[in-house]
């Protein structure tokens, strides 16, 4: 067991440090194709807690990427502690049940206060996705490059693995490993054995130098094609130059997006009825709905409904609507009906406010 921290690792209760220790790692090790096992010398109180059943689960601590205190290298998937727990960090641990002899050699402890030999714990199985994609870490994170192969091989083990069990930790060390990809690098083959020497045989005339196989060109892709001076003229690019220029244009699009919904938003914000804007329209709830409205429609469509909004007035609670007693009934389209449902419903207006929001958008609509 590597100590880079210079000190014994214990196991605790419920990962909770300053309470006392459960027991202590005496050796960790690989177990034929079964996993990572850990032997563990358990105290009276971690005797006594696991012969009551009080902890299921036995939950591993692992540092992901740590600098050795004596050589200054760096140490990658590091076990730090563990704990006894009912809800392991990791979701797929096997229970304590399934370790070999945790239970009868915690009642033996418990018991007569034997603690000679320890009990094995069960980290992590060979086949859990988790300690497939620790494995791989630790592997390439210690090469200068990696090929397509293990590149794949890796994203195939983060893919498997839970994605409630992968933490920022990992997703970092993860980055940089997939960073060492190198499109130029190849698997190694292995060296041929080299052959013993045979006896020289008469020297045959020389042959003529093979013409050198002239490099071929990196692909390039046609990207447009343009009339200058009347003529047509076909303009071409790299295959690299043209993705880095669609990273670029998607990027520009994102800030675009980015740059109306903020504007929208502080338009809206200004729009909010307070004790600071007694003007204001627009209910504070309705702020992140009228946000997303605004943003569904086109620019100019979004500036028309915006002037419908600038031109209402905020309405006391004991104002009437408008239109005066004893009118007759007016009738709108089914269409027209949508829009009063629209100005009432995310507005909150009352009926006849929101006949006037709908003509005075007919109006500029018209203008």
């Amino acid at each position: 067991m590597n100590n880079t921290r210079q000190i014994e690792l214990a196991v605790d209760e419920n990962h909770e440090e300053n309470h006392k220790a459960l027991g202590w790692f005496r050796e960790v090790f690989k177990k034929g194709k079964d996993g990572l096992f850990a032997k563990i010398e358990l105290t009276k109180k971690g005797a006594e807690l696991l012969t009551e059943g009080a902890y299921k689960y036995f939950s591993p601590e692992i540092v992901f990427q740590k600098k050795d205190e004596v050589t200054g290298s760096i140490v990658r998937n590091l076990l730090i502690g563990g704990a006894f727990t009912n809800r392991p960090f990791f979701k797929a641990m096997s229970p304590l049940l399934a370790s070999e002899d945790m239970v009868d050699v915690a009642a033996n402890r418990h018991q007569n206060g034997a603690t000679e030999n320890g009990s094995s714990i069960l980290l992590f199985n060979s086949n859990n996705p988790m300690f497939k994609l620790l494995d791989k870490l630790t592997q390439l994170g210690s090469l200068k490059s990696i090929n397509q192969a293990q590149r794949d091989d890796l994203q195939a083990c983060f893919n498997e693995t839970n994605p409630e069990d992968i933490t920022d930790e990992m997703k970092t060390s993860f980055n940089e490993v997939i960073a060492l990809f190198d499109e130029t690098e190849t698997p190694e083959t292995p060296e041929t054995p080299e052959v013993p020497e045979s006896p020289e045989e008469p020297e045959s005339p020389e042959e003529p130098e093979a013409p050198e196989t002239p490099e071929v060109p990196e692909k390039t892709v046609e990207a447009s094609e343009k009339k200058i001076n009347g003529k047509e003229q076909t303009v071409t690019i790299k295959a690299s130059e043209l993705e880095k220029y669609k990273q670029d244009a998607a990027t520009a699009a994102n800030l675009v997006r980015e740059a109306r919904k903020s504007q929208t938003q502080a338009k809206v914000n200004g729009m909010v009825f307070s004790d600071s804007n007694t003007s204001g329209v627009v209910q504070k709830k309705n702020v992140e709905e009228l946000v997303n409205f605004a943003l569904s429609l086109s620019e100019k469509g979004a500036a028309k409904f915006f002037s419908i909004i600038e031109k209402m007035k905020a309405v006391d609670a004991g104002e009437k609507g408008h239109g005066g007693a004893g009118g007759g009934a007016e009738t709108f389209s089914a269409k027209d009906e949508e829009m009063i449902t629209h100005f009432t419903e995310t507005l909150k207006q009352t009926r006849e406010e929101a006949i006037e929001s709908l003509k005075d958008f007919k109006a500029s609509k018209s203008q």
